[in-house]
C-alpha cells in the first residue's frame, strides 16, 4: 500500500469543489478489474493525464457500506438472475467526512442507474432509523420492516479526474466483505475495481491503456461477490462465468463452503 500512496502523492490535486465542473450529463460507466500490480502500471502511466481527488488532505478515502435485502435475498437473485430492472437498498459511510446516507439505487432496462438518498446517522447500519425507514417506504420497492443488514463492505477509493474535465475515474481497493446473516468474512487483497466514467464518446487515455493491456471490462457488483463469496450456497446464476474467470486469474477466492462445482 506504501507504494500505491507514495504514486498518488505525484498527482495533482483537485478540490471537491472544482470537480462539481465535471457534470457527465450523458454518462457511460465501465467496469474493469485488475490486480494490485496492474493498478501500479495503471497509476504511473495516469500521472501526466488525471488530477487526484484530494479531501481533508486525503487522497485514499475509506468507505464503509451495508446492504440491505429481504430474507430470501430478493434483490441479489434480481441480479444473479439477470433481471434489468432492478434496486439495491444500501448504508454508506464516507469516513473521512463522517458523512452516511440511506442510498436507494435503481438499474433500468437501458442500463441507466438513479441513485436516492438521504442522510442519516450511522447506527442505520445495523437498523434504519425512523427517518431512514420512512424514507426507504417512499421511494423503494421493498417495506422497510422486511429488509435487514444482508452484506457489509470496507474499502478505500482513489478518484481521477482527467485533464479536460471530461472523465472521472474511481479506483476501490482493500476490499473486504462481511455477510451479515453468517458472520463470514473475506478479504480481497489483490483486487482492484476501475470505473471508467465519461461523457459519451469522449477519448480516454486509461482506458487505451487498458485495452493496449489486454483488459476488457467486467463488471462488479460489490453487493453480490459479497454474498456469493461469503457463503457458497447461495444462487450463482449468469455470475458463474465472470466468478470463473476472476478465480482464474488469482483475483478472488472460491466461495467459502462452496455447494457448487462451478470453479473447478
Amino acid at each position: 500500500m506504501d507504494s500505491i500512496q507514495s504514486i498518488i502523492d505525484t498527482f495533482q490535486p483537485i478540490t471537491l469543489e472544482e470537480m462539481s465542473g465535471v457534470k457527465l450529463m450523458n454518462r457511460t460507466d465501465t467496469k474493469y478489474v485488475i490486480s494490485l500490480s496492474q493498478l501500479a502500471s495503471l497509476l504511473r502511466f495516469a500521472q501526466a493525464h488525471y488530477r487526484v481527488q484530494q479531501t481533508g488532505g486525503e487522497r485514499l478515502i475509506s468507505y464503509k457500506t451495508t446492504y440491505f435485502d429481504t430474507p430470501d435475498w430478493q434483490m441479489l437473485r434480481a441480479h444473479t438472475t439477470g433481471r434489468k430492472t432492478r434496486q439495491k437498498i444500501r448504508v454508506r459511510t464516507y469516513i473521512g467526512s463522517s458523512l452516511t446516507f440511506v442510498e436507494i439505487k435503481n438499474k433500468n432496462n437501458k442500463g441507466r442507474t438513479k441513485k436516492k438518498r438521504i442522510q442519516v446517522d450511522e447506527s442505520c447500519h445495523g437498523l434504519l432509523s425512523a427517518t431512514a425507514a420512512d424514507y426507504v417506504a417512499q421511494h423503494a420497492n421493498y417495506l422497510p420492516e422486511n429488509i435487514s443488514p444482508s452484506v457489509a463492505n470496507s474499502f478505500r477509493r482513489i478518484t481521477l479526474v482527467n485533464n479536460e474535465m471530461t472523465e472521472r475515474l474511481t479506483i476501490d481497493l482493500n476490499l473486504t466483505l462481511t455477510n451479515c446473516k453468517n458472520g463470514n468474512v473475506v478479504s480481497l487483497n489483490n483486487t482492484v475495481v476501475v470505473e471508467v466514467k465519461r461523457d459519451g464518446r469522449q477519448h480516454s487515455h486509461i482506458v487505451d491503456w487498458l485495452h493496449a493491456a489486454r483488459l476488457r471490462k467486467h463488471g462488479f457488483s460489490k453487493y453480490c461477490y459479497g454474498a456469493l463469496l461469503t457463503d457458497g450456497g447461495m444462487p450463482i446464476g449468469i455470475m458463474k462465468k465472470k466468478m470463473r474467470q476472476l478465480l482464474r486469474k488469482g483475483l478472488i477466492p472460491a466461495p467459502l463452503h462452496s455447494a457448487h462445482s462451478w470453479a473447478a
